[in-house]
């Protein structure tokens, strides 16, 4: 082999190197989080703005399809309820439905007030509240908080399902967030009915869950108990113009969070395997 034979054959063994190496690295996902929309044709009441919400949303939907994250979701009470509930909840999907990207639901106390549960599943094109997706090495697991406070069977039946999803990704070595309309814990807000501390504890028995996001509790809140992240975000109807909203990327030891309005920008880390 001359010397131009080997520097060719040495530039494409590295060439294949890096590519196998880029191949082996885990990619991120991105995000996209609005919590508490809370949309009602009233008026203002307090810090709520609730007719202020659709031009709020309108504004998320515009950034998220500009910065192309890999879903959207919003974290419950994207309507206030009332006699209207049906017509301000069609609105607002409306809205919600333009994102480009795959488009997930957390169901809060809010859009029950007015509509049945059949109805608000139906609207939402879900055969029930709690549910799980993955996307490569990350799993995110939707809870139905509601359900949870609304009955002790829904609460346990949804409990041993939760187990099941944990203990499966532990076993693949998966990182996982759960997301729901509670905060578990009072410092982070309001109960999550009476299964708070037993959905924290399973949270945090599998070593596989880095973080908790809620909604619910419009001022937001944090608290970091036994390696999980609990974060409640700000709720949209509180801000004026409607612009609070979040675009997360998550990767194996940090959640990176852009926030806006009165959502901050903050990096949550994880421990490491």
């Amino acid at each position: 082999m001359n010397t131009r034979q080997y520097c060719i054959l040495w530039v494409v063994l590295s060439v294949l190197a890096i590519s196998a190496g880029c191949a082996g690295q885990i990619q991120p996902v991105r995000f996209a989080v609005v919590a508490d929309v809370q949309y009602a044709n009233k008026d203002a009441a307090g810090e709520r703005y609730y007719r202020q919400s659709p031009g709020g949303l309108e504004r998320f939907v515009q950034a998220a399809n500009m910065q192309k994250p890999d879903f959207a979701i919003e974290f419950g009470d994207i309507i206030d309820g009332g006699p209207d509930a049906a017509q301000e909840l069609d609105r607002i999907l409306a809205i919600y439905h333009q994102l480009d990207c795959p488009k997930y639901y957390v169901l809060g106390n809010h859009e029950f007030s007015g509509l049945s549960r059949n109805v608000v599943l139906a609207k939402l094109n879900l055969e029930k509240g709690y549910y799980a997706f993955d996307r490569g090495t990350f799993r995110f697991v939707v809870l139905d908080t509601v359900e949870l406070s609304a009955s002790s069977d829904a609460a346990i039946g949804q409990l041993a399902w939760l187990d099941r999803q944990l203990a499966d990704a532990a076993m693949r070595k998966m990182d996982v967030m759960v997301f729901g309309h509670y905060p578990p814990l009072p410092e982070a807000g309001s109960y999550l009915a009476g299964n708070a501390r037993a959905v924290c504890q399973r949270l945090e028995k599998y070593g596989c869950v880095r973080a908790y996001l809620c909604g619910h509790y419009h001022p937001g809140g944090y608290v970091k108990q036994n390696g999980v992240h609990y974060l409640t975000l700000p709720a949209m109807v509180d801000t004026p113009d409607g612009r609070t909203w979040a675009m997360m990327t998550l990767y194996p030891d940090r959640l990176d969070i852009q926030g806006t309005g009165k959502i901050k920008n903050q990096t949550l880390t994880f421990q490491t395997k």
